[in-house]
């Protein structure tokens, strides 16, 4: 349904193309609310509206923060990936305080704000999300409303692994962080991370 009427909202803007524009994205916020629901809209399109508010995303996620910045795994897990997260920092800025622009451009790059599903050893499911919403938010917590030094680079990073594997059965806290600094680092995409199932 929401293929079906993305391409209508495309289609009847006279676009070709496979991207939505401002204008378009908010045509299809209104046609999928409505859609939604048989008796009207208005209260499912305030949800979903409200529902894209990074500083909302940005108080779901504080207590994450809180519970990853208190786990000594996770800490453990950053100490140990300091050089792939050094070498991260210098690839999204030059080594320079990175902005939230580079930060995103960085994902973006590394091809990691985004949906995957892997069956995994015993035929379980696991699922590997991160949208641009989650890795904002984060960007916003870890950076304090500023650009991202080193150690707040590798705590925005952290944070954004142990929301991409959230929704992978059994998967430490510690696990999900070097999942995601092997993704960034290329040595392992979402599938070879799930995929070991060595949680």
């Amino acid at each position: 349904m929401i293929v079906a009427l993305f391409e209508q909202t495309n289609k009847e803007s006279g676009a070709g193309d496979a991207d939505l524009e401002l204008y378009e994205f908010l045509t299809f916020l209104v046609l999928l609310a409505f859609s939604r629901v048989s008796d009207g809209g208005v209260d499912e399109l305030k949800t979903m509206l409200a529902g894209l508010c990074r500083s909302s995303r940005a108080t779901e996620l504080q207590p994450v923060l809180e519970e990853l910045s208190a786990d000594a795994s996770v800490g453990t897990a950053i100490g140990a990936a300091e050089a792939s997260i050094s070498a991260a920092f210098t690839k999204a800025n030059g080594g320079k305080a990175v902005s939230e622009r580079a930060y995103m451009k960085f994902l973006e790059t590394c091809k990691l704000v985004r949906a995957v599903i892997v069956t995994m050893p015993g035929g379980a499911e696991g699922h590997a999300d991160l949208t641009w919403q989650d890795a904002s938010a984060a960007f916003q917590l870890c950076g304090g409303g500023g650009d991202l030094d080193t150690a707040s680079f590798g705590n925005a990073l952290a944070l954004c692994g142990v929301i991409k594997y959230q929704n992978v059965p059994g998967m430490a806290m510690a696990k999900r962080v070097e999942g995601f600094v092997a993704n960034v680092s290329g040595s392992q995409d979402e599938h070879a991370v799930i995929g070991a199932g060595a949680f």
